[in-house]
């Protein structure tokens, strides 16, 4: 390991702690082994409560969505699951996106800690993962809350080269914060200082991942009777909110509910994220 992967390390870890010191409630740090590698997981919430997994988007961890979605450790056994292939404390390597990969190690993920069903709540790549999991073991999915998901529609392909690919680039090459800015403003309702801290590691120690996955096909989810719920924004490039609910009513024959937000983008605001937790629990 080189001296820069040895301090990008080390600052990874340390952005990492820093991100569960700001966690407002007590929660358990483990790891459990699974065939895709290691799985670090935060657990919050009364032990004999309804499990509930949760789900983060694509380079973040489970700190962030945890965090974000705190409210619903009052009324679930919330397991924040850090996505094997992320920047996280899972294993490095990413799952075959075009298989039902990521179905499977969620499905390891909740015969490990013991689950035989659950809810789950994703934002943009975790809804893409529990759609995985739907497709492979369709009982196991007690209810899905897809926030943002990916995997059903794009962005349109100039508006994420100018809002996010090119600016990405020339920040790599300048090293000028403002770019970093920018990028953070088109992904983020209201990006924060950390939310930049941890952009800025990424960009100098680790790829970031900004190709799109695969999208499902129309048939996939036939045999999902359980509900599912769809949420999307006007403002999310990645997901855009209009084709992404249009698609949602096509393609998920228990398709129970959907909410487009006006104002919102990709990475949920702690507003959004509150309502979206009140609304988990009085659908649950």
């Amino acid at each position: 390991m080189s001296i820069n992967q040895l301090a990008g390390h080390s600052l990874f870890e340390a952005l990492y702690q820093e991100k569960l010191d700001r966690l407002p409630l007590p929660f358990e740090s483990f790891r459990m082994e699974t065939s895709f590698g290691a799985t670090h997981v935060l657990l919050a919430g009364p032990a004999a409560a309804t499990p509930l997994i949760l789900l983060h988007g694509a380079n973040s961890c489970a700190a962030d969505v945890l965090l974000l979605f705190k409210g619903l450790a009052r009324h679930f056994r919330v397991a924040a699951a850090d996505i094997v292939g992320e920047p996280n404390l899972s294993a490095p390597a990413k799952p075959n996106r075009l298989d039902l990969s990521y179905g499977h190690w969620l499905y390891e993920l909740m015969m490990r800690m013991h689950m035989q069903e659950a809810i789950f709540a994703g934002v943009g790549l975790g809804a893409f993962a529990a759609l995985k999991l739907a497709q492979l073991a369709p009982a196991a999915a007690m209810k899905l809350y897809c926030v943002h998901p990916s995997g059903l529609v794009n962005g349109r392909r100039h508006q994420l080269y100018t809002s996010l690919l090119l600016p990405l680039a020339l920040q790599r090459l300048s090293g000028r914060p403002l770019l970093l800015k920018r990028m953070a403003r088109s992904l983020y309702t209201a990006p924060t200082a950390a939310d930049l801290q941890w952009w800025a590691m990424l960009q100098r120690h680790r790829p970031v991942d900004t190709a799109p996955l695969p999208l499902f096909e129309a048939g996939d989810f036939e045999l999902v009777q359980n509900p599912v719920y769809c949420f999307g924004s006007r403002g999310d490039i990645i997901s855009p909110g209009p084709p992404l609910l249009k698609r949602a009513n096509a393609i998920f024959p228990s398709l129970a509910g959907t909410l487009l937000s006006e104002q919102e983008k990709h990475y949920p605001s702690p507003q959004l994220a509150q309502q979206l937790a009140q609304f988990i629990w009085e659908t649950r």
